[in-house]
């Protein structure tokens, strides 16, 4: 991916999290505020409830029975597991009702609503004694609170007079005081699912201008990536045909020499090929009706091979050609294949150059030559563009690093495959294979 690409996608990157945190704590925001409300609504309530409603006095009956219950207790009567016996008897008596009460209340308006009221300690005064200080459950609904929720504390201050007769001569009268911590807890056990449910058209939308942003940059994205392979497409064209042109020149020039020292009709002959072949090159730039290509036949290679030995007439060109059929490859392809491969073995110092050609059931190409040869860990990089032989009594040698890279691209086209065997200083061969098609 290109640099600026690269920093574009990074930068989306970082504004599409920093849009999706600042969505994310809107709606955690917009969550504690709604569950803020819920709770408020439900304490309000329960706390007018618990005001004027007999249902909800701390005594469930009789006032009298539970504070005999805590007299026993401070006379060591009963234990403190038979005293909160007795007040759970009292709480199992009053649940069923509570239950029913709060859920005529609130299940109409959709809370799920569980109350607990609780003694959190008991203390005598008059004698600096604790009976408990560990909550003891007054009265609670049929559901249980997941999580406690404080709704009020108070505190019970009450006096007593208690009268025992020793005997018949004296009466003996005991004055009580006692304290009782109590706390009354409340919870809405389908809070979240109210909350969320409030939140669902938010969240939706939310989720909505996400995968909208996303769809428009995805779509920008693809439409930038073809724009920018068309334009690649355009300039590695461009690129070809300019790397092209310098065979059918150079041809050309050479021709032009001979018809100035004498006139041969075969050298018109050779001008008019370089000139179509020149047309041809030109064809990728034209539109879709161009004429094609037409496909390579004994002539056109015998042809060919006389116009590479007049451009290299001080190499030792040595042909072998077997021709029985061909409907895969265009003369146009089979040009730019053997004609980068023979220029490239000439520049890299190859003086005698062994081409074999045979169009049977597969069509192989190869070229052997005589020159420096490559170095091993070179040979994978030969067909990359723009890519040349790293030696530096090399690097004058004009090219732009296109043509093997041309070779390779017209031999994947045809659905070939391409081999190289060589050695430093001992030459090179290429193997070119290409199946006809079905």
């Amino acid at each position: 991916m290109p640099k600026k690409q690269t920093f574009l996608f990074i930068l989306f990157s970082i504004l599409f999290i920093a849009l999706i945190g600042i969505q994310v704590y809107f709606i955690k925001n917009t969550y504690q505020l709604k569950e803020k409300e819920v709770l408020q609504i439900v304490s309000n309530q329960l706390k007018a409830l618990d005001d004027d409603t007999d249902i909800f006095d701390e005594s469930p009956k009789n006032d009298d029975q539970r504070l005999a219950l805590f007299l026993q207790l401070r006379n060591n009567s009963i234990s403190l597991v038979d005293f909160k016996k007795g007040i759970a008897k009292q709480e199992q008596n009053i649940k069923p009702v509570i239950s029913n009460y709060i859920d005529s209340i609130f299940t109409p308006q959709g809370y799920q609503v569980a109350i607990r009221k609780e003694y959190l300690s008991a203390y005598m005064a008059n004698e600096d004694k604790y009976l408990f200080n560990s909550p003891i459950v007054i009265y609670q609904t049929e559901r249980d609170l997941v999580k406690k929720r404080n709704l009020t504390t108070g505190k019970w201050d009450t006096e007593s007079k208690e009268t025992n007769d020793k005997d018949s001569l004296e009466t003996v009268e005991s004055h009580h005081r006692l304290i009782l911590h109590r706390a009354t807890s409340y919870d809405v056990l389908n809070l979240d699912k109210i909350v969320i449910l409030s939140l669902l058209p938010l969240i939706i939308v939310s989720t909505l201008i996400l995968v909208a942003v996303s769809i428009l940059y995805y779509l920008t994205y693809r439409s930038l990536r073809r724009q920018e392979k068309q334009i690649e497409v355009f300039h590695t064209i461009i690129d070809n045909i300019s790397h092209e042109f310098k065979t059918p020149i150079a041809t050309l020039k050479i021709a032009n020499r001979s018809l100035q020292k004498s006139f041969e009709p075969s050298t018109l002959d050779l001008i008019e090929r370089q000139i179509n072949r020149l047309e041809q090159l030109l064809q990728p730039l034209q539109d879709d009706k161009a004429r094609q290509s037409p496909l390579v036949d004994a002539a056109f290679i015998d042809e060919y091979l006389e116009d590479v030995k007049q451009i290299y007439p001080t190499i030792d060109l040595r042909t072998h050609v077997d021709f029985e059929l061909n409907h895969q490859l265009s003369q146009l392809d089979f040009v730019t294949i053997l004609g980068n491969l023979i220029n490239n073995a000439v520049k890299y110092e190859g003086t005698v150059l062994i081409i074999t050609i045979s169009f049977k059931e597969t069509i192989s190409l190869s070229i052997k030559d005589n020159g420096i040869g490559i170095d091993k860990k070179e040979i994978n990089m030969i067909f990359k563009k723009y890519y040349r032989i790293q030696k530096n009594h090399l690097q004058h040698k004009n090219g732009l690093g296109l043509g093997l890279f041309l070779v390779h691209q017209l031999t994947l086209k045809n659905k070939g495959t391409i081999d190289v065997i060589s050695k430093v200083g001992s030459g090179t061969t290429i193997f070119i294979n290409i199946h006809h098609e079905a």
